[in-house]
């Protein structure tokens, strides 16, 4: 089995992205996350403060996306 991960998860404020790392134009470099080599995100909830304001993802969200980031993996190593 291979110990390599195609896919991964990145976690941000108010964002949880799933990034293919073997895309050709792929850089751990570039920030943005509306890049090609993004396969899916969640949005977080915009919670208002007297402060001001913060991002929330729900920890049910980033066990989706971890999940999900999973069996891609998965399906890449096994599609070898």
């Amino acid at each position: 089995m291979c110990k390599e991960k195609r896919y991964r998860v990145e976690k941000r404020s108010g964002l949880v992205l799933i990034f293919d790392t073997l895309h050709p134009d792929y850089s751990e470099d570039e920030p943005g996350c509306d890049v090609e080599w993004k396969v899916c995100s969640w949005v977080g909830k915009k919670v208002e403060s007297p402060t001001g304001f913060h991002w929330e993802v729900a920890p049910s969200v980033i066990e989706e996306a971890e999940a999900r980031c999973a069996f891609l993996n998965k399906a890449w190593e096994n599609g070898k």
